[in-house]
């Protein structure tokens, strides 16, 4: 299972988990810092972010974070 979404979104942005990472990292304090595998796992619906990670990647994005993520993690 994907979050197709989410996905969708890194790939309209053209960008690497890694670079996603680096990115939403400049709006996360040090404790809530993302990985290019906590990117992955998001996608593939591993594991789940913070609300406060899940407000940095769609700010990133450029998305609503509700689009982007299941209600349960807001």
């Amino acid at each position: 299972m994907q979050r197709k979404n989410l996905k969708l979104a890194i790939v309209s942005k053209e960008l690497h988990h890694w670079q996603l990472a680096v990115e939403t990292n400049r709006r996360l304090p040090s404790e809530q810092f993302l990985s290019e595998l906590n990117i992955t796992q998001f996608v593939t619906c591993r594991k789940n972010p913070t609300p406060e990670q899940a407000a940095a990647l769609a700010h990133v994005l450029g998305r609503n974070v509700i689009k982007l993520f299941s209600p349960e993690i807001i």
